[in-house]
């Protein structure tokens, strides 16, 4: 008698289990347009890294490891744009659900003061103590591993505030629910990092490889930072006159 009793009661779990499902899925779709794209973004990045890589490669040992030391450095200036970024999406996202898009547009200026006040002072601190930190990495002796080093700094120091930018407003679009946009800011820099290593390293040998990191940068902001003031613009506007806008794949 349990037993049969346990068989009858299946189809009215399945059947919870089928109505619980399909009320989900409008969420689900919603997470996956934002979560596929950001994916694919992180997959591109990568593609253009492996590209430039691979250009510095074919100069030599030297320049790998003077490459190699400046890239460490490096992601001490990118992991504090990376923690903006992760305060920009977070900001946005709560704001944007109360409603409050001026404390959204106050957040993000903020956030953009600070990024370029962090990238001045590193800027900074390069140009004074880029040697030492070097020297960390890379021993004195090694001159042509310094000297590979120094020319990478040279060459992409001055565009720090663009790298910022790139995860204050990639970050602050996907607060707000769009993620193919940022995911073209990607494609974008896929785009010109593969550019400048076809059309300048032949020219300007690694220099010219150096100079793909800021062209990609600042190809980034092309598509991602007119496309938030422009979102930005319409959901206040929609919010001012009284209606409610839903964040669409892009």
């Amino acid at each position: 008698m349990h037993r049969m009793e346990s068989y009858m009661t299946q189809p009215a779990i399945w059947q919870s289990f089928t109505q619980g499902f399909l009320r989900r899925l409008p969420t689900m779709d919603w997470l996956l347009s934002i979560g596929i794209p950001m994916g694919l973004q992180f997959s591109i990045t990568a593609i253009g890294t492996i590209i430039v890589q691979g250009a510095v490669n074919a100069f030599g040992s030297v320049y790998i490891a003077g490459f190699s030391a400046a890239g460490k450095i490096q992601n001490i200036v990118s992991t504090v744009f990376v923690a903006f970024g992760a305060a920009a999406a977070t900001y946005v996202g709560q704001n944007r659900g109360a409603g409050r898009m001026d404390r959204v547009h106050q957040g993000v200026k903020s956030i953009q003061i600070m990024i370029l006040v962090w990238s001045a002072v590193m800027i900074l601190v390069i140009h004074l103590f880029g040697d030492m930190l070097i020297h960390i990495f890379i021993d004195a002796s090694e001159t042509e591993v310094m000297s590979a080093a120094r020319t990478y700094f040279r060459a992409v120091a001055w565009c720090y505030p663009f790298l910022g930018s790139i995860f204050l407003y990639r970050n602050a679009l996907q607060g707000l629910g769009y993620g193919l946009m940022p995911m073209m800011g990607g494609v974008f820099e896929l785009i010109a990092r593969a550019a400048i290593v076809a059309a300048v390293a032949g020219s300007f040998g690694y220099v010219g490889v150096c100079l793909a990191d800021p062209a990609a940068w600042l190809a980034a902001l092309v598509p991602i930072v007119p496309y938030y003031f422009y979102k930005i613009s319409r959901i206040s506007r929609k919010e001012t006159h009284g209606g409610r806008i839903t964040a669409d794949v892009i």
